[in-house]
């Protein structure tokens, strides 16, 4: 009966760990087929929040796009901060894809 047991709980942890290699073969193919380098896209902040801002390109197409330290806010020419992309501002966003999931760079709006 021991045996049994110590064998099922083998099976169970070898399927674990084929089903974890599984998980990271798809992150990888995932990661595989982002575009390298920077993109850009246009359109018009369609939400904010303190850590992402959502920009839609077209009706009913929009992308969620990460807010960093590092990403750069830039109205009228002139640093600003996120909280000044309020909802409908056309804006020009440059990102890039890190871990499968789009960063912001540096997001630029025209003087209001």
């Amino acid at each position: 009966m021991r045996l049994r047991w110590l064998a099922g709980a083998a099976l169970a942890g070898a399927v674990a760990l084929v089903g974890c290699d599984q998980d990271e073969e798809r992150r990888a193919e995932m990661a595989r087929q982002q575009p390298l380098g920077n993109q850009v896209l246009q359109g018009e902040v369609l939400t904010r929040s303190a850590d992402v801002v959502k920009i839609e390109t077209s009706p009913g197409a929009s992308l969620p796009l990460r807010v960093t330290e590092e990403t750069e806010v830039i109205v009228g020419g002139e640093r600003a901060t996120l909280e000044q992309l309020e909802r409908g501002r056309e804006v020009r966003a440059t990102f890039r894809y890190e871990r499968g999931r789009p960063v912001a760079v540096r997001i630029e709006a025209p003087a209001p």
